[in-house]
Parts: structure tokens; sequence; C-alpha cells
């Protein structure tokens, strides 16, 4: 869309509203022959069959990072390990990011029990208050 009148620059200034900038009052907005200029154009170009492409979001990793020491216990527990790669990548995440944030090692020591014995039985991380 062409804007001969600058109503869409951006500065860093008035960009609080947009392109419009902050807007306090009737006063703030463009004349009303550059807004129904405007509105007019986009008419024209919606008519037209003009879309925007919105910008693609981008992907999150599907790869779950895993503690060493954890990576350790799946590979020892054969079941557990099988059971934990058919848990979707949220399931996965949430018991290895439990893992990785205990600061001393016997917490995570701990941790990785329990985890293996809740994986074995094909538990999520938050199996204690689901329904």
């Amino acid at each position: 869309m062409q804007d001969p009148a600058g109503i869409f620059i951006q500065d860093d200034k008035n960009s609080a509203m947009g392109n419009l900038g902050k807007i306090t009052s009737i006063e703030n907005l463009p004349a009303t022959q550059h807004l129904v200029a405007y509105l007019h154009s986009a008419m024209e170009l919606i008519d037209m069959g003009v879309k925007i492409k919105k910008p693609t979001p981008s992907k999150t990793s599907t790869e779950t990072k895993i503690h060493e020491d954890f990576a350790n216990a799946l590979d020892s527990n054969t079941t557990a390990k099988e059971q934990f790669y058919k848990m979707t990548v949220s399931c996965q995440k949430e018991y290895a990011h439990w893992i990785a944030e205990a600061k001393r090692p016997e917490t995570r020591q701990k941790r990785i029990a329990s985890a293996l014995e809740w994986i074995e039985e094909g538990k999520r991380r938050d199996w204690k208050y689901s329904k």
C-alpha cells in the first residue's frame, strides 16, 4: 500500500500505537481525507485479492537436551529409555529440566532414580496431579 501522506513512517518516539504514534485525542489522528484515502486504497487491495504474507513462526527444537547423568541412567535401563523416547517432546523436556535444575549431585541422583521408576511405568512428570 502506498503512503503518500507519510502516515506509516515509523520513528521510535511516535511508535507507541503502531505506526500512527500515541493517540491521546482525536487531534492526534491524521486528517480525515488521508484516512478515507487509505481506507479506499485498502478496499481496492482487498477486492483485488491481495494478501499479506504472515511471518512464519520459528520452529522450536524437537531435540531434548538431557543431562549427562540422566542420559547414562537411561542408557543402562532399556525399558525406561524406550518409554522415555515414546513420550511427547514436552514430557521429555519436563523430566530433563527437572533433573538438570538440581543444584546438588545427590538431589540429581534422587530425581533420576524417581524419574526412571516413573518413566518405566509410562508416567508423565506431573502424574500425581493429573486426573
